[in-house]
C-alpha cells in the first residue's frame, strides 16, 4: 500500500511539469503577432505627392549670321550642357542679329545640335557655309513664372480680404467700364494687365506674384492709370 501511494504521489507531481513542457514544446506551432499592419497604416497615412507641373516650352529664335567671326562665345562652365552663349561682342554679326547671353544654340541650318557639347557645336559653326542659319532657345524669363489671369494659385491663403476679392471678382470687373478723365493729355498709357506692367518695367514679377496671392488677379481701375504715372516721372505730373 505504501508503494502504491508513493507512486501515485510521484505521478501527480510529474503531471504539471509534463504539461508545462508540452506547452513549451518546439514542435507545437506558436502564435505571433505581425507588425505589418502598423507599417501598412503608416503607408496609408503618408500624404500624396502632387505631380510637378510640366515645364513650359522655351521660345525659339532663328537668326542669320552672314560673316565670320560671329562674335559670340559659349560658356566654359562644366555644369552647362550644350552651346550656351556666355559672351556677345559688340558690333559683331551675333550682336547685330540680336543674340543675347544665355541663349542656347540648338540648331545650325538643318542640323540639330541641342544634345551636342559646346566643342562639337563650335566645329559645326566653323565648317558651316555662309550665311549660317542658327536656331536658339531663349532661357525662361521671370515673366514665364507669372500665373495667367485665370490661373488659381496653389497656396492656401488665410487673408480675408484676398478671399473677399476672389468672391466678388465679377462685381469688381464692372468698375472697368466707369469713365475716366485724364489730365494733362500727355499722361502715359494705362497698363492693361500685370504682365503688361512687367513688360514695361513698371513692376517686377516677384511683386506681381504677391499681388496674385492677395487676390488681385488684375489691376484695379485706379492702379491701371496710377502705376504708369508713378513708374515714369511722377514729379513731372
Amino acid at each position: 500500500d505504501r508503494r502504491r501511494r508513493s507512486r501515485s504521489r510521484s505521478g501527480k507531481r510529474g503531471a504539471p511539469a509534463a504539461a508545462k513542457a508540452g506547452r513549451a514544446s518546439p514542435n507545437r506551432p506558436q502564435r505571433c503577432r505581425s507588425s505589418s499592419s502598423g507599417a501598412e497604416k503608416k503607408k496609408a497615412a503618408a500624404p500624396a505627392v502632387e505631380p510637378a507641373k510640366p515645364e513650359k516650352p522655351r521660345e525659339r529664335v532663328t537668326v542669320t549670321l552672314k560673316e565670320r567671326p560671329f562674335g559670340m562665345a559659349p560658356s566654359k562652365d562644366g555644369s552647362v550642357t550644350g552651346y550656351v552663349v556666355e559672351k556677345v561682342a559688340e558690333n559683331k554679326p551675333a550682336a547685330q542679329a540680336g543674340v543675347e547671353q544665355g541663349w542656347h544654340l540648338v540648331g545650325i541650318g538643318e542640323k540639330d545640335c541641342k544634345a551636342l557639347d559646346s566643342q562639337a557645336v563650335q566645329a559645326l559653326l566653323k565648317d558651316a557655309a555662309l550665311p549660317v542659319v542658327a536656331h536658339f532657345e531663349k532661357p525662361p524669363s521671370d515673366l514665364d513664372m507669372l500665373p495667367d489671369s485665370d490661373e488659381e494659385t496653389g497656396n492656401s491663403i488665410l487673408n480675408v480680404r484676398a478671399d473677399h476679392r476672389r468672391a466678388h471678382e465679377d462685381a469688381l470687373s464692372n468698375i472697368d467700364d466707369l469713365p475716366v478723365q485724364r489730365e494733362p493729355a500727355d499722361l502715359p498709357e494705362p497698363i492693361k494687365s500685370w504682365r503688361d506692367a512687367c513688360e514695361r518695367k513698371l513692376l517686377n514679377p516677384a511683386l506681381v506674384q504677391k499681388l496674385h496671392s492677395a487676390g488681385l488677379k488684375r489691376p484695379t481701375l485706379i492702379q491701371r492709370h496710377a502705376i504708369p504715372i508713378l513708374g515714369n516721372d511722377p514729379e513731372h505730373y
